[in-house]
């Protein structure tokens, strides 16, 4: 049996082609990262819409469930208020999964020390308003 040396299509590169290959590039600093990072960003934020939706209508049922127990419990609030604290509390839900589905997608963008802090007002202020309104 002799074995004949045939080209299966796979050679090695020349030593030196290396550098042909790195400094053949079409810009310097382009690269492809940054075209994918883009493609992904618009997919992510229609899979963050998605995901709000759904938790949109979960606070919902949750919402009235929370002013039901109001109404229903030893606070005995009156249907109104407790409504007023519902809402409140979806607000809260909502603006807080909001903000962490924000930093999920985009870290680089939303995790900065100012966007953060405005991110952080709006649950604080909303989860003040639920407590405020659960009290008679």
């Amino acid at each position: 049996m002799s074995q004949e040396n045939t080209n299966n299509g796979f050679t090695l590169p020349e030593p030196g082609a290396a550098n042909d290959v790195a400094s053949s590039s079409p810009s310097p600093g382009f690269s492809e990262e940054v075209v994918a990072v883009a493609d992904t960003f618009m997919r992510d934020l229609a899979i963050g819409a998605g995901v709000m939706l759904v938790l949109a209508i979960i606070f919902f049922f949750m919402k009235n469930a929370y002013a039901n127990s109001l109404v229903d419990s030893k606070k005995r609030l009156s249907p109104n208020k407790a409504n007023s604290a519902g809402w409140w509390l979806y607000g809260f839900l909502m603006t807080t999964s909001f903000s962490v589905l924000l930093m999920i997608i985009s870290p680089a963008r939303f995790m900065l020390p100012e966007v953060m802090a405005g991110l952080a007002i709006l649950p604080v202020i909303t989860l003040v308003q639920t407590i405020r309104g659960s009290r008679n």
